[in-house]
């Protein structure tokens, strides 16, 4: 038998369920009000995921909360990566002055090395995080 998932019910799901992580994550109480109050108004979105009503698309709705979830998760770890990075390039960078003091030259090359092992001669990720650490290791110790 062929099931046909009509409707933005999913959509639904992944926004309340990504701003409700990202609330929790970023302890937000905007985030997390605003979820609940979702999840109030849309009525028993909790129930929805559940295979309860045969003509309700349920998996829909599970997979589009699993999707929010991820996206909530996935964008914390992209902020922190650009921080972290962006702090490594200009390490006297304020939010005042982004592009205060020095650029690291060496350290932005290393990372366009990275790129370009990863996309273009599709290296192992470990590999790559591992010679990028021994060369960083080499020129703070020895140059």
């Amino acid at each position: 038998m062929r099931e046909w998932h009509i409707g933005a019910s999913g959509v639904v799901y992944a926004l309340a369920a990504f701003h409700f992580v990202s609330g929790v994550i970023r302890n937000d109480l905007r985030l997390l009000v605003l979820a609940i109050v979702v999840v109030f108004l849309y009525g028993g979105m909790v129930w929805g995921i559940l295979p309860l009503k045969p003509e309700v698309s349920w998996e829909s709705h599970l997979w589009g909360a699993l999707s929010g979830i991820t996206a909530a998760v996935v964008g914390v770890i992209l902020n922190l990566a650009l921080f972290f990075g962006w702090h490594v390039i200009f390490p006297h960078a304020t939010e005042a002055a982004p592009f205060s003091g020095g650029f690291e030259w060496f350290y932005a090359l290393i990372s366009v090395a990275a790129f370009i092992a990863l996309w273009k001669y599709k290296q192992d990720i470990m590999k790559v995080i591992g010679a990028c650490a021994a060369i960083g290791l080499v020129h703070t110790y020895i140059v």
